[in-house]
């Protein structure tokens, strides 16, 4: 369930919804719900969500270039490269 952030979801839809290159950042104290609310946000849209987390570098270039991956073609398995992954960002984006 998700509740009393129809205000940020809205401004959210509206930068979403423009013509203009816009960029929203979110941000707040831990534990309010920051994660829950761009969940909640990109459910019914096509979006790549990754969170990183405090591991090396390396393991969540890996964890990303598979959800990057993934996007495109859901059966993928394996990773790329950093310089791999930034072109089918890159790919995806022009689409």
């Amino acid at each position: 369930m998700f509740v009393g952030r129809e205000k940020e979801l809205h401004s959210l839809n509206m930068h979403y919804d423009s013509d203009d290159y816009e960029c929203a950042i979110i941000y707040g104290r831990r534990r309010i719900g920051k994660t829950k609310l761009i969940s909640e946000f990109v459910k019914d849209k096509p979006a790549i969500f990754f969170t990183a987390t405090q591991e090396n570098a390396e393991t969540n270039v890996r964890r990303l270039s598979e959800v990057v991956l993934k996007f495109e073609n859901p059966d993928f398995s394996g990773s790329a490269s950093f310089d791999d992954l930034l072109d089918e960002i890159g790919k995806i984006a022009q689409k």
